[in-house]
């Protein structure tokens, strides 16, 4: 069964803050199904994030200056 990813319109700040937070603890590959459990996201949410990324760092530059 394939996840469908939220789109980038769908997905908060927080959303973001809780996939960085992972990220940033550097024990899992991001693409490790531990990081989308240590996240806390759903998987769409989690999906959503990953694919997203870029134009998240964008709108939310903040959440990787403060990490």
């Amino acid at each position: 069964m394939s996840v469908k990813e939220k789109e980038l319109a769908e997905l908060t700040e927080a959303d973001f803050k809780a996939f960085e937070r992972v990220r940033v603890g550097g024990k899992y590959n991001m693409f490790d199904p531990r990081a989308e459990r240590a996240s806390k996201l759903d998987a769409e949410t989690y999906i959503g994030v990953l694919t997203h990324y870029e134009a998240l760092m964008e709108i939310f530059p903040h959440v990787r200056d403060d990490g």
